[in-house]
């Protein structure tokens, strides 16, 4: 029901309900405690990273959840054909985050974590990541009949500010110059433009200067420039000194295709000194691990910060697109298994025993003929 076809009442979307929602709704949450809503498997079978802290019941319910309409990729693809389609788009947000925890505070470290509501789930026992101590009902080994052991150790909100104040941090909220994390304090950063190619070393202002940043639509190509050549990318990432470092960066994109929503995923940057393969856009296995039997993670593996100078390889200039970029951290030990290990046992099978942490920008539309 989140990024329904329809209003509420039933009635078509129009271009009136599209510019009231992007007035009052410009930023979607895209993670927090009860998982994340980036995609799903089902809607983006050739991403391999999707599988990612899902919530497969609905609140309050046993019934399953939904991927179609749940997911803010595929609304991101959605509104692109609506705007190619009928002129305009209600699914034009930024990304952020959020805990949504009820116990005052967020609980954000897979190895510190305490959970969402408090005295239904502050314990590894309630929550179903170690047996319980005596058992359940029909002799269950764990905690069941909830939706607490699948939920996430997540998420922050960021935005790139002109300064820490109120204000300023409302107004970068306002023009979707925002990014998401599931907990790790990663600084992802993008740029787009028709001329960033001549942006030596990173400069920011000369970056704002020449092109857009998050949140923001492509200018147009110059004038002399007839062939409309591919728009270039600057995409960022810093790790945060008390996470895992950085594997990859990737830049995904979708686009209107034969009157249809398309994506792709493009990784653009590898850590040790690896490069993506230029067939399946890939970069090969950077060889980190994390032992889950006391939760070390590869030192020696992984970058500090990620940037790279990208254009894409398939542009249309008479396609709608939007371009954003998600970073992955190596490898390390999910909330569930950090439990398992300190009560002394093995990792509840059923559970994912490890995590890839991550971020997102918010997009970087463009539409032909702007």
């Amino acid at each position: 029901m989140m990024f329904d076809n329809k209003q509420t009442d039933g009635s078509p979307l129009s271009a009136l309900y599209a510019e009231q929602r992007m007035r009052n709704e410009p930023l979607v949450e895209v993670t927090q405690v009860k998982g994340t809503s980036e995609t799903h498997p089902l809607l983006s079978p050739n991403d391999e990273w999707a599988d990612f802290e899902l919530m497969e019941v609905r609140i309050a319910s046993v019934l399953p959840s939904k991927a179609p309409g749940s997911y803010a990729r595929e609304a991101l693809r959605n509104g692109l054909v609506m705007q190619a389609t009928q002129g305009f788009n209600p699914f034009k947000f930024g990304m952020v985050a959020a805990s949504d925890t009820h116990v005052g505070a967020g609980s954000f470290d897979e190895s510190n974590y305490w959970s969402k509501v408090g005295f239904v789930d502050g314990t590894a026992e309630l929550r179903g990541s170690v047996p319980l101590k005596t058992p359940g009902p029909s002799g269950n080994v764990y905690a069941s009949g909830s939706s607490f052991k699948s939920w996430a150790a997540s998420g922050l909100a960021g935005v790139w500010a002109e300064s820490n104040t109120r204000d300023s941090i409302y107004e970068a909220f306002r023009r979707k110059e925002t990014f998401a994390t599931t907990g790790p304090r990663i600084r992802v950063r993008l740029f787009g433009g028709f001329g960033l190619d001549q942006v030596s070393g990173g400069d920011i202002a000369d970056l704002y200067a020449k092109g857009v940043p998050q949140g923001s639509d492509l200018p147009p190509a110059p004038a002399a420039d007839e062939t409309r050549h591919a728009p270039v990318f600057h995409a960022s990432a810093i790790r945060d000194s008390a996470s895992a470092p950085l594997q990859r960066l990737q830049i995904v994109k979708g686009w209107v295709e034969n009157g249809e929503g398309r994506e792709q995923v493009f990784d653009v940057a590898c850590a040790d000194g690896l490069a993506p393969d230029p067939n399946s856009h890939r970069c090969p296995d950077n060889g980190a691990t994390v032992d889950i039997t006391t939760c070390a993670f590869s030192g020696d593996k992984g970058a500090a910060e990620l940037n790279v100078v990208w254009q894409d390889p398939a542009f249309d200039p008479a396609a709608h697109a939007f371009y954003y970029v998600r970073a992955l951290e190596n490898p390390t030990c999910r909330w569930s298994t950090w439990d398992a290990v300190r009560a002394g046992v093995a990792p509840r099978e059923s559970l994912k025993a490890t995590v890839q942490e991550r971020a997102w920008t918010s997009p970087i539309w463009y539409s032909p003929g702007t």
